[in-house]
């Protein structure tokens, strides 16, 4: 990150709107407010369970949501262009993107789980592991611009969605193979472990 903060302003390029309008401050605490009080509201029902306090607060969150498209379709300048999703290209498009996203999230969540909590990793040698993935999402990202100078965006797309799964499937064929090359090493682990809690009963009986 410190890397990045400092070769960013020399390696990427800067651009600025010369005729971009001020920034409505109303619109920023109206985004703000709801992203932050819906997200409080669902980790209070995900931690309490559903009740009149949580649904309050949701409600408060989904008030300043509305309240925040209303304004921006009202400005003649607005701080996030809502027509656009009007655009049936547009709205596919960040559609696909956004669920593109949470199943990346939810695979690398779940993988790491499984690392730490089935195959015993320490959370050092879990990201170790985790690096291949990362550089074959960089890969793919920047390799988006390259397919999309040779295929149309929709066929790129289609084809990514049919590939995905596919590939998405072997994971657990993976994991699987690596966990039992594992298991030998994680039995005798077991074993050690056993015999030293025998051990500590055996001291305090005696």
């Amino acid at each position: 990150l410190i890397v990045l903060l400092v070769a960013a302003p020399t390696l990427l390029p800067e651009y600025r709107n010369v005729r971009a309008g001020r920034i409505d401050l109303l619109s920023v605490v109206l985004s703000t407010g709801a992203i932050v009080v819906v997200v409080y509201a669902i980790k209070e029902t995900a931690k309490s369970g559903i009740h009149l306090s949580s649904l309050g607060i949701a409600a408060v969150g989904v008030s300043l949501g509305w309240a925040f498209v209303r304004r921006q379709l009202g400005l003649a300048e607005p701080l996030m262009d809502l027509r656009l999703f009007r655009r049936a290209a547009f709205s596919a498009s960040l559609g696909a993107q956004m669920f593109g996203l949470y199943v990346l999230a939810a695979m690398q969540f779940l993988t790491v789980q499984y690392f730490q909590l089935v195959l015993g990793m320490s959370p050092l040698e879990a990201g170790l592991w985790m690096i291949p993935m990362m550089v074959t999402g960089i890969i793919g990202t920047l390799g988006a611009a390259w397919i999309v100078r040779h295929l149309r965006a929709g066929t790129a797309m289609t084809l990514g969605f049919v590939d995905q799964p596919l590939r998405v499937t072997r994971i657990p064929e993976v994991l699987s193979s690596h966990s039992e090359s594992m298991a030998p090493d994680r039995r005798g682990e077991d074993d050690a472990l056993r015999a030293e809690r025998a051990d500590e009963i055996g001291a305090r009986r005696g």
